[in-house]
């Protein structure tokens, strides 16, 4: 071979497409916008699709920091800074919330933020992916409009439901006062088995309708709550400050992740530490020895949203439809329950409903974690 002769040619095994794939796909993709940002926030590169979802020409956010696109009150509250806090300590960030456009127009944004870190562990920077959802954010608006007028039917039924049973407890005393009349001795032989097959059955009856009615007035009638108005990352500090004692013990690692700027709720707040100390009391059963659990506060719309979220032996996907289900216990981890009933989540469930909020629970499957999710109406 000489010193001219080129190198010899290799068929293409795909690497080679794919790098380029990779590198022409930021400029081509019209749906997500991609933000390169440096570990201060400044926005050092962006992608094609910045323009067409926020707005702006791409040369117009370089340089700017990303705080830029975030809502005022977003920013009072610094969650342009707690994003990228929780990504520099957890690896990422999701968050669905409000942002700016260059036009001063809102757009709701369905995203995460991505700490990269070169080979020696530092950091990088960030990559932030935003995606307009304004229209899932409308369209959540109106599912929740739905399920408000839902739960106003449904206390209907069961006003209705009571006074049903009510009407139909009515006949059963002058029933069984005509049974005690006909069972007299001059009763014939027959008529008094009948009678006694008649009584038995009426008082069955009444069973089953005290049981009805019981089961309406504890849908009609549902436990009250003490409302006051209090900061949630105080409540969360205290909560978690009680379970730090276990995780140490257990070998864990319990971190508190939180915007300085207080979150005003106003909720039962014995009611809510029993909901945040059952789900980190669930985290820490079910992470094992040098496992991380993650507390977590922010603002989301009108929500507060409060998740706990651990990278422990995590829940089968046949599970979760059912996972706050009364004495609900997952067989393959029960060993670990340590001798709990299912009831916990159920709890949860119930007072977090009672509030007007909603809960919710992801997991990617056995040995990934668990990631539950409160979200809290900021106005009652």
């Amino acid at each position: 071979m000489t010193a001219d002769t080129p190198p010899p040619q290799h068929a293409d095994d795909g690497s080679g497409l794919a790098a380029r794939l990779l590198r022409l796909w930021p400029g081509q993709e019209p749906q997500y916008c991609l933000l390169c940002l440096d570990p201060d926030g400044i926005v050092v590169g962006v992608s094609g699709a910045t323009e067409p979802v926020l707005g702006y020409p791409p040369g117009d956010l370089v340089g700017q920091s990303i705080s830029r696109v975030f809502t005022g009150e977003d920013l009072e509250r610094k969650f342009d800074e707690l994003e990228r806090d929780v990504a520099r300590s957890v690896g990422y960030a999701e968050n669905d919330r409000w942002h700016v456009r260059g036009d001063g127009t809102r757009i709701w944004i369905g995203g995460a933020i991505t700490a990269i870190r070169g080979a020696g562990g530092e950091l990088l920077g960030f990559v932030k992916i935003m995606r307009d959802r304004t229209d899932v954010r409308a369209q959540i608006d109106t599912l929740e409009n739905r399920v408000g007028g839902l739960r106003a039917t449904l206390e209907r039924k069961d006003r209705q439901l009571t006074t049903l049973a009510h009407e139909l407890a009515n006949p059963l005393s002058p029933l069984l006062q005509a049974c005690h009349l006909l069972g007299k001795p001059e009763s014939a032989h027959i008529q008094q088995r009948l009678l006694d097959v008649i009584g038995r059955q009426l008082d069955t009856l009444r069973r089953l309708i005290g049981d009805l009615r019981a089961a309406a007035s504890q849908h009609a009638q549902a436990p009250t709550l003490a409302l006051q108005r209090f900061v949630l990352q105080e409540l969360l500090g205290q909560v978690v400050d009680a379970g730090r004692t276990q995780a140490g013990a257990r070998g864990q690692s319990l971190e508190l992740l939180c915007t300085d700027v207080p979150i005003w709720l106003q909720a039962d707040p014995a009611r809510l530490s029993q909901v945040v100390l059952n789900l980190l009391t669930n985290a820490l059963k079910y992470t094992p020895a040098g496992g991380r659990i993650w507390v977590k506060a922010t603002i989301e719309a009108d929500d507060a949203v409060i998740r706990v979220e651990d990278d422990g032996v995590g829940i089968a996907p046949e599970m979760l439809p059912r996972i706050f289900d009364l004495f609900t216990q997952e067989t393959a981890s029960q060993h670990l329950s340590e001798g709990g009933l299912g009831v916990g989540l159920s709890v949860v469930k119930q007072w977090i409903d009672l509030h007007g909020g909603t809960v919710e629970v992801r997991s990617d499957g056995r040995g990934k974690g668990s990631h539950f999710t409160v979200r809290l109406p900021l106005r009652r």
